[in-house]
């Protein structure tokens, strides 16, 4: 029943002196789905308002007003798509931010002067009814001074030995990851990887919690099985399937499972602590 929701975006800035102020800023909304830990499993994006860039101001105060008006309806169902697409039980929302980036050069300092805001709303989806909460986020709320001073060296014996201490450090730092780095055995490089693959990959990756093997999970579901030799291939898969990743790590610390569910076949890619050290050597 909602046929739009008008957004009114307003920011303010201002500098007790001329600093040749440049800015720019967008709106962009976002559609989230996120799964009952707060993980999140998928997400939108839509430019409201493009990136606009404004320089040589002679002013030192600027504002912006931006009025954006929200298809509720489309992006709800969107989400509610998503959500019962694959039958989970998620939070969904829309979150519309204006972002605005400010830099500005001072005569008196070496440095550009730069300052950042996001201004946020955010608006509960796929619920049968909606009390619409707005949810606003500053980041530069509070006024800052901001001061540059030259530096001088007045003592320089105690400068180079301050610098020699410095370098010494840095070595003995270096030394010590090295040592690590030979060292490590196969079950912290599996860990390494392990994290590296649910950072850089943590929206396209839900982790699932079940009692039994995922080869045995999907033998019951009748799939065929296709084992894929590595992760970058089952991210092929995923962006040719458009089907989220499912992660279960069987063994912990020794054995994790990502794997796709289509139609008919169960894709699965198993890493094993105990070829990390096999396929490092074959890196190198």
């Amino acid at each position: 029943m909602i046929d739009y929701i008008d957004a009114d975006f307003n920011y303010s800035f201002k500098s007790e002196e001329n600093i040749g102020i440049e800015y720019s800023y967008y709106v962009k909304a976002s559609v989230r789905v996120d799964n009952a830990d707060g993980k999140n499993i998928f997400k939108e994006d839509e430019n409201l308002v493009e990136k606009t860039k404004v320089s040589n101001l002679t002013d030192d105060s600027f504002s912006i007003t931006e009025n954006v008006k929200l298809n509720y309806d489309k992006y709800n169902k969107l989400a509610t798509s998503f959500v019962e697409q694959f039958n989970i039980s998620a939070n969904s929302s829309l979150v519309v931010s204006l972002y605005v980036d400010v830099v500005g050069k001072h005569a008196d300092f070496d440095k550009t002067i730069s300052d950042k805001a996001v201004i946020t709303l955010t608006i509960p989806l796929t619920t049968r009814q909606t009390d619409i909460k707005m949810d606003y986020k500053t980041t530069n709320t509070n006024d800052a001074i901001l001061q540059y001073k030259s530096t001088m060296i007045t003592n320089p014996v105690l400068f180079t030995f301050a610098v020699i201490l410095a370098i010494l450090d840095v070595v003995a730092i270096i030394a010590v990851i090295a040592y690590v780095i030979a060292n490590r055995d196969n079950q912290t490089l599996y860990n390494k990887k392990l994290n590296k693959i649910l950072k850089d990959y943590d929206k396209y990756i839900s982790e699932t919690v079940i009692t039994e093997r995922v080869e045995d999970m999907m033998r019951t579901r009748s799939l065929r099985i296709e084992v894929i030799k590595s992760f970058d291939d089952l991210i092929d898969v995923r962006d040719n399937l458009e089907k989220p990743i499912l992660y279960h790590e069987e063994r912990p610390g020794e054995e994790a499972v990502f794997y796709i569910l289509a139609e008919k076949v169960g894709y699965i890619y198993v890493m094993r602590a105990s070829e990390m050290r096999k396929g490092k050597k074959k890196n190198d």
